[in-house]
């Protein structure tokens, strides 16, 4: 089959909608289908010469309609320009769905001043939006149509597929990277090692795990994340809790030193504080087989339900000590909650299960 895979989000940027395509047209490559990617971002090194399926990158726009048209299928990943340019080649695309930008032209669904009230049946800009203007809600309307011309409309979990309330949906959940699974038998990891891995941005709530780090005192914490510029922020808020000891940044680091850190680990922390529409961090620590606390924001609840994670009442430092103390102090329990996330991990985010999905939604919607 040929697959056009459209998507703004590639290496070498760094991201979970990087990451989706990455992974998925690796396994459409390897299963045999004739796969492009075709991208806004410019090379950033000679890495896409090693891969098993062409990269084309900042195609002119006559380009982009002429390779969707060329094609069997093409999916869209989070991109409502990208979509429009597959229905000028005469494709109906198939859209995957990180985020809310299908409601919200803010694209996370956060108001700067109070919480996103946008809902499928009244998409933003609601009255919280830092986009509330008219460009706000010229996006929208494009947005709105291109959900509406999709042949199938993908939400990364079910928090995000019901919140989006879009026709022709479906969800199917992220690939891990296979590197992921490759980390058996972890072993309890160091006593007290806590790890954070993500951005260094505010919404990813490092602020909330060092105050948390202060009302646990046999804890300690690595975290691996950039831009390296917001660190010393985060560094002087540690100091201020009395926990700058107790803190120790590793850098900006790729996946394989994110797994290092995971084996060392005792207890991975996702910290979020407002929807994480997926979870790419807590994702990747259950394929590792790495015990997650976490916050109950977004999709975290749905993925660690059923004991395969430890989530905290709210994002309140002291409900988050209370979660990373129960991982923490009960060895057999945390055992046996990594198992369970482990299971969940390999019959959901496995790249094969995954791709295996794709594929049967691109044989229905080519039909």
């Amino acid at each position: 089959m040929r697959v056009a895979l459209f998507s703004p989000f590639f290496p070498p940027q760094v991201g979970g909608a990087e990451r989706f395509t990455h992974v998925l047209a690796d396994f459409l490559a390897r299963d045999g289908h004739q796969v492009t990617v075709v991208t806004l971002v410019p090379l950033g090194s000679d890495e896409e010469l090693r891969l098993p399926y062409p990269v084309i990158r900042n195609p002119s726009s006559v380009r982009w309609v002429q390779i969707a048209h060329e094609s069997d299928v093409v999916h869209v990943n989070a991109s409502v320009r990208l979509a429009l340019s597959a229905c000028a080649g005469l494709r109906r695309p198939i859209q995957t769905h990180h985020c809310p930008h299908a409601i919200c032209p803010a694209d996370w669904a956060f108001g700067e001043g109070g919480d996103c009230t946008a809902r499928s049946d009244r998409p933003g800009p609601c009255p919280n939006c830092p986009q509330r203007n008219l460009t706000g809600r010229i996006k929208m309307a494009g947005r709105r149509a291109s959900v509406h011309l999709a042949k199938a409309n993908v939400s990364v979990s079910h928090y995000l597929g019901k919140r989006l309330g879009l026709p022709r949906s479906v969800t199917i959940y992220n690939p891990v990277d296979p590197r992921a699974f490759l980390c058996d038998d972890l072993g309890p990891g160091e006593e007290g090692l806590v790890t954070f891995a993500g951005h260094l941005i505010d919404r990813k709530g490092l602020d909330v795990l060092i105050r948390t780090l202060a009302l646990v005192p046999d804890a300690r914490l690595e975290v691996i994340g950039g831009p390296p510029g917001l660190w010393p922020k985060w560094k002087e808020l540690a100091h201020q809790h009395g926990v700058g000891k107790r803190v120790h940044y590793v850098g900006w680091k790729g996946l394989n030193e994110v797994l290092e850190l995971y084996a060392r680990a005792a207890v991975v922390c996702v910290p979020t504080l407002r929807e994480e529409t997926f979870g790419y961090a807590a994702a990747e620590a259950m394929a590792a087989g790495r015990a997650v606390v976490a916050t109950p924001t977004g999709a975290l609840p749905e993925l660690l339900a059923d004991d395969r994670g430890f989530v905290s009442n709210s994002v309140d430092p002291s409900d988050l000590a209370v979660a990373l103390r129960r991982a923490l102090e009960d060895p057999d329990r945390k055992s046996k909650t990594e198992q369970r996330a482990r299971e969940f991990a390999e019959s959901h985010f496995d790249p094969e299960v995954v791709g295996r999905r794709y594929v049967e939604l691109y044989n229905q919607c080519a039909s």
